[in-house]
């Protein structure tokens, strides 16, 4: 009867593979929850993601063969914190000491409250990325590609902090980590998304809209 999606590109992939069908967008829901923690008290950046989903130890060998080297060419004090479960310490005897292995953590709280930023350099992948709505929920700028960016209904603040070539993404990367304003611009537009977009009663909204409460095609309900 209707096919859900969170992401608003795979509805348009959906629409366009098998015309007919009834593609519905739903969002899920976030509580933004801006950081305590002032930004002259956080250093760094992060890579949020567990080893067993292909797209992240892509992406983190991409990132520190293409991205971070330029990072360091400005900034040689910058830390990227690898955050997520399964990474293999004996792989860190070949990768340089400023990308530190922190692993599974109990909440990413705990490392948003350590960084300026997150950085999520997919180069492939499906779906909405958790680890992009779970930065702005938290108040901090994500530097992404176009695949880590997909599906999101960004605005042009938010598209600035997006780039697929390397040289770019480091350069993003300092000065978002160095320009507060900037830098606040950018957790202002990611903050706004979350609350205007990423709710509860966007989920609510869409599902009715969906299941046509009170409609014709009420009976979906129970299927989806």
């Amino acid at each position: 009867d209707a096919v859900l999606t969170h992401s608003l590109a795979e509805a348009d992939y959906l629409r366009r593979e098998a015309p007919g069908i009834h593609a519905h967008v739903v969002p899920w829901a976030l509580q933004a929850a801006p950081r305590a923690v002032p930004f002259d008290q956080r250093r760094g950046i992060a890579f949020v993601g567990g080893m067993r989903h292909a797209p992240n130890p892509d992406a983190v060998r991409w990132m520190a063969a293409e991205v971070l080297p330029r990072v360091w060419a400005r900034d040689p004090a910058m830390l990227c914190l690898l955050v997520g479960a399964d990474w293999p310490e004996l792989m860190w005897g070949r990768i340089d000491p400023r990308l530190q292995l922190t692993g599974q953590v109990e909440k990413l709280d705990m490392v948003f409250d350590l960084v300026r930023l997150t950085v999520a350099p997919l180069r492939f992948g499906a779906g909405v990325k958790g680890k992009v709505l779970d930065s702005f929920a938290a108040g901090l700028p994500c530097v992404m590609t176009p695949i880590a960016a997909e599906g999101i209904p960004l605005d042009d603040v938010l598209r600035s902090a997006v780039t697929g070539d390397p040289a770019a993404m480091a350069d993003l990367i300092c000065d978002m980590h160095d320009q507060a304003p900037l830098h606040d611009a950018q957790v202002q537009a990611g903050l706004a998304l979350i609350r205007n977009v990423y709710t509860e009663d966007a989920v609510t909204a869409a599902l009715e809209t969906v299941v046509g409460v009170g409609g014709p095609r009420e009976g979906i309900a129970t299927q989806v």
